[in-house]
């Protein structure tokens, strides 16, 4: 009996043993297969590309044609003398502002004021002749009604009173030429401006015809650019325009559609479209290269994405997005591009993360790592 008790005491022993080390075993593997699958997370991580996105977000985008042109004045001209003359006053600077009728420079005028009292002079003599002929007519008629006098006697005072009354209109004339020649020693502009050159020097003597000043009228400024055939059909007169030149970097200034000329340049194929543009502190000068962007249309609430993420292959537009930490190819219908943004018109939502740089080089659903985080 003993014997058997001691039998199963050794037996219970023995599958306890068991069990303990099949638990010890368990413990063991457990770690072993935390490590496998630790191994294979940093391997995922180890192999994701490190990529540079920026968010899809609402915002504002504007249609817009670009193009390019030169400024220049409403009115310019250059302003020349009617007379021959010495400069005995220069009355106006590169730079000044003038008004229209303003004179910008004075000839001499001593010999013209002679001119003006002597045809002065001329006047009253030939009125003076008149007045002497008329009497005479007046007797002679009278003397002719009583048969005093002839009709031959008549007529020869009548014929001097012509010629006298003729003498004066030739007088009045030259004095008009003589005042008109005194009045073109000062030389004036027609219209106001400013002037951008001067050509003459105190004491020189000028022509007729000789460019003496240069002046523009610059406030507003004009500019005319080419615009393709392509888009001339969205072009309407008042569409507002945004100018930039070299000169004025950061700066731009605002202007609108004035003119569109209907017939195309079989050179270049464009239309000649005119942009007028204020320009009050005249910063604009003519001759400046502008560029200009025409603003055709507006979508307030777009869906928009940085232009470094549209790609194009094979005619269509793709953008790579980031889901779940893998890159997703997504096709997409690109709208209205306004500088370094595109209109997405499809193929995203607000909030997607899309790859800036190196896209092309994503396969579908490679591993990614954002840049940064």
């Amino acid at each position: 009996m003993r014997e058997a008790k001691k039998a199963l005491t050794l037996s219970l022993m023995a599958l306890c043993l068991i069990v303990i080390a099949a638990g010890c075993s368990k413990d063991v593997e457990n770690p072993a297969d935390a490590a496998v699958e630790r191994s294979e997370a940093e391997k995922a991580a180890e192999y994701a590309v490190s990529v540079k996105v920026g968010p899809v977000v609402r915002a504002g985008v504007k249609s817009t044609i670009h193009a390019v042109g030169m400024v220049a004045a409403i009115n310019q001209a250059k302003i020349s003398a009617k007379i021959p003359g010495k400069v005995e006053k220069v009355l106006a600077e590169e730079g000044d502002r003038v008004g229209a009728g303003q004179a910008l420079l004075c000839l001499e005028k001593v010999d013209l004021l002679l001119t003006v009292r002597q045809a002065e002079a001329a006047v009253s003599m030939a009125e003076a002749n008149l007045s002497k002929a008329e009497t005479e007519w007046v007797r002679a008629r009278e003397l002719l009604e009583t048969g005093i006098s002839s009709q031959q006697q008549f007529d020869l005072a009548k014929s001097s009173f012509d010629v006298a009354e003729a003498s004066v209109e030739q007088a009045k004339a030259d004095l008009g030429l003589a005042r008109n020649q005194l009045d073109s020693a000062d030389v004036t502009t027609l219209f106001g401006g400013t002037v951008i050159h001067r050509y003459v020097g105190l004491g020189e003597r000028v022509n007729p015809g000789q460019p003496l000043f240069e002046v523009a009228d610059i406030d507003p400024i004009e500019i005319e650019i080419g615009v393709s055939d392509k888009r001339f059909s969205e072009l309407k007169r008042g569409q507002p325009v945004t100018i930039s030149v070299d000169g004025y970097a950061g700066m731009e200034f605002n202007g609108e559609v004035k003119k569109i000329q209907p017939s195309i340049d079989p050179m270049t194929r464009t239309f000649k479209v005119t942009v007028g543009v204020a320009n009050p502190e005249e910063l604009l000068k003519p001759g400046m290269f502008a560029r200009a962007e025409i603003q055709i249309d507006y979508h307030e609430n777009a869906l928009v994405m940085s232009r470094a993420a549209l790609l194009e292959e094979e005619g269509k537009y793709y953008a790579v997005a980031i889901r779940d930490g893998k890159a997703c190819r997504v096709e997409v219908t690109p709208g209205y591009r306004d500088g370094d943004r595109v209109e997405a018109l499809d193929g995203l939502v607000e909030g997607d993360q899309v790859v800036l740089e190196g896209a092309y080089a994503l396969a579908q659903d490679a591993p990614v790592q954002i840049a940064g985080e």
